[in-house]
């Protein structure tokens, strides 16, 4: 008789990173193609290109629930799933385009101290709010993985109130405006479709 064996493979297809965990048994005792195909897991997928640059939805994910993570009302925010998937997308896309153009710069960038300061109340949030800690959880958003989105965020923000401070408050909605009409995005298919992601330890 054929012993049960675990095994787990990861390989990529289409913009998609799969998790296959099945078992090798003794044909008598196999299960339906649907239990089979219920066994197999994104782990994570590519979603959108940004001035050719690749993004996948573990990255807009991190993104964004960092992000809401350091709102002052966290209690009342929520991490991204199929109910906010469109507004989350398009503010990853507004909000990379912008972290790129400041990145050709580097006096935005935050200081070492206030990342780490921020990415404190990030994880105070995390350990509070069932769904933060849910969501860092799967993510693996933990110590560093937190400060780079804080840092992207940070720099963002830093570069969006110095625009501002320039500018009318015309001319600030007008350069964002302009920004974005230089800015070439690329959806994936199903990109805007919010889909289940469980990314490989």
């Amino acid at each position: 008789m054929t012993p049960n064996v675990k095994v787990t493979l990861k390989y990529f297809s289409a913009g998609v990173v799969f998790a296959l965990t099945s078992s090798i048994i003794s044909p008598a005792s196999r299960g339906s193609s649907a239990e089979i195909e219920s066994s197999i897991a994104i782990a994570d997928r590519v979603l959108v290109t940004i001035n050719n640059i690749p993004y996948s939805q573990n990255q807009v994910e991190s993104y964004i629930d960092v992000k809401e993570s350091l709102r002052d009302d966290a209690m009342k925010s929520q991490t991204v799933d199929g109910s906010n998937w469109t507004q989350a997308l398009e503010v990853f896309v507004r909000d990379t385009a912008i972290h790129q153009e400041a990145s050709k710069s580097s006096g935005f960038r935050p200081t070492k101290e206030a990342v780490q300061k921020l990415r404190l109340r990030s994880e105070k949030t995390a350990a509070s709010v069932a769904q933060f800690k849910t969501s860092f959880d799967r993510l693996d958003l933990a110590g560093q993985r937190i400060e780079i989105e804080i840092l992207k965020i940070a720099t963002v923000e830093s570069f969006r109130r110095g625009k501002q401070s320039l500018n009318s408050k015309d001319k600030a909605i007008n350069w964002e405006t302009e920004l974005t009409d230089r800015t070439t995005v690329r959806y994936f298919d199903d990109a805007k479709t919010w889909k289940q992601t469980n990314p490989i330890p």
